[in-house]
């Protein structure tokens, strides 16, 4: 959605440019249930790309007031791209690879960019960039009496941009101004070996691979070289960026086991961005604000759920080694940075709230076997944080100043 050109644009109401949308990617791959089934490989592939535009430039503007929006995705509660492997059940089931990729890109983008501005009344101004950008590959088998599987990949890569700015060359007034992005981004590799349990004189897996990548961008920005008047001037980067990734070994009930390798691996760069740039601000409370993972948990994990089964009863378990490997790279910043604020009754307010969590682990649940070998264990974790608020301004006259990080 676009409006562009240099020309005047005159309304009685409020002026909005509104992109909205949902694009998803979904390859699944069911087997059918049968005494025997011998697949030389199965192969489920997602992938997406989007990118979606509100962008209002370069027009004189006169109006109650301005929402410039892109919605991507607002409100999805499943992935957006998804790969999915879901085994039948038989009596004997051999497959020598099975491999999900589920890959989403995904940008959302609002700029207002106005040759001028002009709010009659007591009208606002709203840029906003909001949605979700989520990725999953899941593989799971469902019941069988004996299982051998070569290679075993689940891998989900989420690229995601996430960014609403507002440029002010010439003057502004309304009684609030606000710039944000509020968005969710997830790359989630799930594999589960067996769902509903092996049964029989063998269960043999060659490799299981679950890999989730989560790189996500997102920026909040008020720019420009022109002047503010309003009351209330707030600029939001509130993401949750996570990356996931984990095998399930559930029940099992075997007379030998064999696991050659489990390996999980989970990264997460995140950045997550709120600046006040350059413009000088009169008679508001400002307030800029970037979160980034604040809630319990968020972060990337990386997990091996029960080396040995939730439920195992088995003669003989041989695992040759178990790997997982968690990182996260994460940067949040609020910042102002020749800006001017001047609003001496009013208070400004600069706070970054942020998590970087780096989570590994191997479960290991109850296990009655006649025989348990292990072979090595390796984790990883690796948790990297830039979290600033910063003040660089050209002048500053506030009731009070408060700077969190």
């Amino acid at each position: 959605a676009l409006v562009l050109g240099n020309g005047s644009l005159i309304a009685d109401g409020s002026v909005n440019v509104g992109a909205n949308g949902e694009a998803t990617a979904d390859a699944q791959i069911v087997a059918l249930t049968d005494g025997g089934i011998s697949v030389a490989g199965s192969f489920a592939v997602a992938l997406l790309r989007s990118e979606q535009n509100a962008e209002l430039k370069d027009a004189a503007v006169e109006a109650s007031g301005l929402n410039v929006v892109s919605n991507l995705n607002e409100g999805k509660t499943d992935a957006a791209s998804t790969a999915q492997l879901e085994s039948g059940s038989g009596g004997l089931v051999t497959v020598t690879a099975n491999v999900a990729v589920a890959y989403g890109r995904n940008k959302s983008i609002a700029k207002a960019a106005p040759g001028s501005l002009t709010i009659t009344g007591d009208g606002d101004v709203t840029v906003g960039s909001y949605g979700s950008a989520d990725v999953l590959s899941k593989t799971t088998n469902v019941g069988i009496s004996a299982y051998t599987a070569g290679v075993m990949v689940n891998v989900a890569y989420s690229q995601s941009t996430f960014n609403a700015t507002l440029d002010v060359p010439g003057t502004v007034s309304a009684d609030s101004v606000t710039v944000e992005t509020v968005y969710d981004a997830d790359a989630t590799a799930d594999l589960t070996p067996s769902a509903g349990g092996v049964s029989g004189s063998l269960a043999t897996i060659g490799a299981n691979v679950a890999v989730s990548n989560a790189d996500s961008t997102a920026k909040a920005a008020i720019t420009g070289s022109g002047t503010i008047t309003a009351n209330t001037v707030t600029v939001k980067a509130d993401g949750t960026a996570t990356s996931n990734a984990l095998t399930q070994t559930p029940s099992l009930s075997a007379n030998d086991l064999e696991i050659a390798a489990n390996v999980v691996v989970a990264l997460l760069d995140a950045s997550n961005v709120a600046q006040l740039n350059g413009v000088t601000v009169k008679d508001a409370a400002v307030t800029v604000e970037a979160n980034l993972n604040d809630g319990d948990g968020e972060g990337a994990k990386a997990t091996l759920s029960s080396a040995y089964g939730v439920s195992m009863s088995a003669s003989l378990v041989g695992l040759d080694s178990n790997t997982a490997v968690a990182k996260n790279n994460s940067i949040n910043e609020a910042s102002m940075t020749g800006a001017s604020v001047l609003a001496s009754d009013k208070a400004l307010k600069l706070e970054s709230r942020a998590n970087s969590i780096a989570d590994p682990g191997v479960q290991e649940a109850d296990a009655s076997a006649g025989y348990i070998s292990a072979g090595v264990t390796v984790i990883v974790a690796e948790a990297n944080g830039s979290f600033k608020a910063s003040v660089d301004a050209s002048s500053v006259e506030a009731n009070t100043l408060n700077v969190y990080s």
